[in-house]
């Protein structure tokens, strides 16, 4: 089972479906989401409009529900009375559609909008402050914190 054809078999509506009887309880297959950054969105679009996934799918050529999820990267309340335009992070449900997004750019309320992959931070120790550790506070074997501030030995 280790083929692209079991992976393409496992995630077909009615084998999941199978494989949720059999499991039961609260078990959840959540779907894997590819998030890209649209870089200087119009504020003007509402993300807490229904439509607005759709319409977004629809003016570039999307398949239905390929938008999972919409979100600003800084909250509304945040912004200057000034902005007109933010950085958006979608996540899209296929690898196909965030490329799109990625080559292509998309149209968001009428203006172009050129996208970019959302990378992951990289992983810190809180307590020594260390970036790209394996490992995090509470597996850190430093005897005293380190402040992310200063650097003295006292918590940030």
């Amino acid at each position: 089972m280790s083929s692209p054809e079991a992976a393409v078999w496992l995630k077909s509506k009615d084998v999941m479906k199978a494989f949720l009887e059999s499991f039961g309880g609260t078990s959840i297959i959540k779907e894997r989401a590819y998030t890209v950054i649209a870089e200087f969105v119009p504020v003007t679009l509402d993300l807490n409009d229904v439509d607005t996934c759709t319409q977004i799918e629809k003016d570039n050529n999307l398949p239905s529900l390929s938008i999972l999820s919409t979100k600003w990267i800084k909250p509304v309340y945040k912004r200057s009375q000034t902005q007109r335009t933010a950085h958006l992070i979608i996540a899209l449900n296929t690898p196909e559609s965030a490329n799109q997004f990625l080559r292509d750019g998309a149209y968001i309320k009428g203006k172009k909008i050129w996208a970019r992959k959302l990378l992951q931070e990289p992983k810190r120790c809180l307590k020594c402050q260390r970036v790209g550790s394996d490992h995090l506070a509470i597996e850190c074997k430093l005897e005293h914190d380190i402040c992310g501030s200063c650097g003295d030995k006292h918590r940030t």
